[in-house]
Protein backbone atom coordinates (compact mmCIF):
# COMPACT_ATOMS: atom_id res chain seq x y z
CA UNK A 1 0.00 0.00 0.00
CA UNK A 2 1.16 3.48 -0.51
CA UNK A 3 -0.21 6.09 1.86
CA UNK A 4 -1.08 9.59 1.62
CA UNK A 5 -2.99 12.42 3.26
CA UNK A 6 -5.18 14.97 1.69
CA UNK A 7 -6.39 17.31 3.53
CA UNK A 8 -8.09 20.57 3.47
CA UNK A 9 -5.96 22.06 6.45
CA UNK A 10 -2.78 23.55 5.21
CA UNK A 11 0.37 21.15 4.57
CA UNK A 12 2.24 22.79 7.12
CA UNK A 13 -0.15 22.16 9.51
CA UNK A 14 -0.67 18.54 8.82
CA UNK A 15 3.06 18.21 8.50
CA UNK A 16 3.19 19.45 11.97
CA UNK A 17 0.57 17.00 13.44
CA UNK A 18 1.71 13.50 11.50
CA UNK A 19 5.63 14.90 12.54
CA UNK A 20 3.84 15.70 16.71
CA UNK A 21 2.73 11.80 16.46
CA UNK A 22 5.67 10.44 14.91
CA UNK A 23 4.04 8.59 12.18
CA UNK A 24 5.53 10.84 9.18
CA UNK A 25 7.62 7.60 7.58
CA UNK A 26 4.33 5.68 7.22
CA UNK A 27 2.78 8.40 4.41
CA UNK A 28 4.29 8.71 1.02
CA UNK A 29 2.60 11.93 0.54
CA UNK A 30 0.72 14.88 2.04
CA UNK A 31 -1.05 17.22 0.30
CA UNK A 32 -3.21 20.16 2.03
CA UNK A 33 -5.68 22.65 0.60
CA UNK A 34 -3.16 25.49 -0.36
CA UNK A 35 -1.71 23.06 -2.38
CA UNK A 36 -4.21 23.18 -4.93
CA UNK A 37 -6.86 25.60 -6.58
CA UNK A 38 -9.51 23.82 -5.07
CA UNK A 39 -10.27 22.17 -1.53
CA UNK A 40 -12.57 18.78 -0.86
CA UNK A 41 -15.11 18.11 -2.40
CA UNK A 42 -13.28 19.28 -5.61
CA UNK A 43 -11.23 16.29 -6.56
CA UNK A 44 -7.99 18.59 -7.24
CA UNK A 45 -6.02 16.91 -4.21
CA UNK A 46 -7.00 13.24 -5.15
CA UNK A 47 -6.39 13.77 -8.27
CA UNK A 48 -2.85 15.67 -7.78
CA UNK A 49 -1.77 12.44 -5.51
CA UNK A 50 -2.76 9.76 -7.66
CA UNK A 51 -0.99 11.42 -10.55
CA UNK A 52 2.30 11.86 -8.35
CA UNK A 53 1.91 8.82 -7.19
CA UNK A 54 1.38 6.86 -9.93
CA UNK A 55 -1.83 5.07 -9.17
CA UNK A 56 -4.12 3.55 -10.85
CA UNK A 57 -7.99 4.80 -10.36
CA UNK A 58 -8.81 1.32 -9.76
CA UNK A 59 -6.64 0.45 -7.34
CA UNK A 60 -6.89 4.26 -5.54
CA UNK A 61 -9.05 4.16 -1.71
CA UNK A 62 -10.16 7.37 -0.55
CA UNK A 63 -10.53 6.52 3.50
CA UNK A 64 -12.48 9.87 4.61
CA UNK A 65 -13.99 11.02 7.71
CA UNK A 66 -16.64 13.22 5.96
CA UNK A 67 -18.88 13.27 2.96
CA UNK A 68 -17.07 15.81 1.26
CA UNK A 69 -13.98 13.39 0.94
CA UNK A 70 -16.52 10.64 -0.24
CA UNK A 71 -17.81 13.22 -2.91
CA UNK A 72 -14.27 14.27 -4.09
CA UNK A 73 -13.31 10.48 -4.00
CA UNK A 74 -16.50 10.09 -6.41
CA UNK A 75 -15.72 12.87 -8.44
CA UNK A 76 -12.26 11.63 -8.84
CA UNK A 77 -13.81 8.12 -9.88
CA UNK A 78 -12.29 6.30 -6.76
CA UNK A 79 -13.58 4.23 -4.46
CA UNK A 80 -14.07 5.18 -0.78
CA UNK A 81 -15.12 4.49 2.69
CA UNK A 82 -16.64 6.87 5.17
CA UNK A 83 -15.18 6.31 9.02
CA UNK A 84 -16.92 7.52 12.00
CA UNK A 85 -13.71 8.92 13.87
CA UNK A 86 -12.94 12.73 12.91
CA UNK A 87 -15.18 15.75 12.87
CA UNK A 88 -18.35 14.78 11.60
CA UNK A 89 -21.34 12.58 13.64
CA UNK A 90 -22.68 10.42 11.02
CA UNK A 91 -26.14 9.50 11.61
CA UNK A 92 -26.58 6.49 9.00
CA UNK A 93 -23.92 4.29 10.48
CA UNK A 94 -24.40 1.40 8.30
CA UNK A 95 -22.02 2.22 5.65
CA UNK A 96 -19.67 3.99 8.21
CA UNK A 97 -16.87 2.12 9.70
CA UNK A 98 -16.50 2.73 13.40
CA UNK A 99 -13.23 1.07 14.43
CA UNK A 100 -9.53 0.94 13.44
CA UNK A 101 -9.83 -2.87 13.37
CA UNK A 102 -12.86 -2.72 10.72
CA UNK A 103 -10.90 -0.37 8.57
CA UNK A 104 -7.52 -2.23 8.76
CA UNK A 105 -9.68 -6.12 7.48
CA UNK A 106 -11.58 -3.92 5.05
CA UNK A 107 -8.30 -2.37 3.30
CA UNK A 108 -6.61 -5.55 3.87
CA UNK A 109 -9.65 -7.95 1.93
CA UNK A 110 -9.34 -5.54 -1.04
CA UNK A 111 -5.59 -6.72 -1.76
Amino acid sequence: FKLSIATNASVEFANKMIRHLEIESHFDMVIGANCVKNPKPHPDMIISTINSLNINNEKAILVGDRHKDTRAADAANIDSILVSWGFTNHSNKENVITTANQLQNKLLSLR
